[in-house]
């Protein structure tokens, strides 16, 4: 990188993929360009990163990266922008797996004066920039419920409580956890409202039980 160029870099990866299920990568892009030590006038934004373009890739055929080529704008020096990929993985194992990022985007390479030496025109050049970054993503089997330990007995003709235990047997939590029972016939539903008014949305972890 020389000085005063825009030098494009992923700072940051949040989000995993959940095995089966359709997920979110959020990459957080930074210029990380060396700034010039001129008047503002005569920099003339040379560091900046114009019409960034970012694709996810796979070359893994188990992970499918299920969204296009996303737009980030311009960039100046030690700005940031947040692109989000949708990708489906296929994998049985969890682990940590590569992507790689590919950036596009134009900068200014070249000022040039024409015309008359007393009011000349500027002409801007730009030069078209391509490059991949490795990335890594961990795949996950995320939240799994299951219906665990049921306590109490039906008795026909007579009301009965019945307690139903929720387990995550999976590795990330279960955030906003809303549990409602829906009984099918012969059994019949009693409304309880001082239960429904305790039981609120829950974040289950991964190992435990709700309740």
């Amino acid at each position: 990188q020389r000085e005063g160029e825009p030098h494009l870099e992923a700072s940051s990866v949040y989000g995993s993929l959940e095995i089966d299920r359709a997920s979110t990568i959020s990459i957080v892009l930074h210029n990380n360009a060396s700034p010039l030590y001129v008047p503002e006038e005569l920099d003339l934004n040379r560091a900046d990163a114009r019409s960034i373009t970012a694709e996810l890739e796979s070359s893994d055929d188990r992970i499918r990266v299920l969204s296009g080529i996303q737009m980030a704008g311009t960039l100046a020096p030690e700005e940031n922008e947040t692109v989000q990929f949708v990708a489906r993985t296929e994998l049985e194992d969890v682990g940590i797996y590569p992507l790689q990022l590919r950036l596009n985007y134009s900068r200014l390479s070249k000022v040039t004066a024409e015309g008359d030496d007393s009011a000349p025109d500027l002409v801007f050049s730009y030069e078209e920039v391509s490059f991949e970054i490795p990335l890594q993503v961990k795949v996950v089997r995320g939240p799994r419920l299951e219906l665990g330990e049921v306590k109490g007995e039906a008795t026909g003709g007579k009301e009965a409580t019945l307690e139903l235990a929720i387990l995550n047997s999976g590795d990330e939590t279960a955030n906003d956890l809303q549990v409602e029972a829906r009984p099918l016939p012969p059994f019949l539903r009693v409304e309880d409202e001082k239960a429904e008014k305790e039981q609120g949305n829950v974040d289950l972890d991964p190992g435990s039980s709700y309740p």
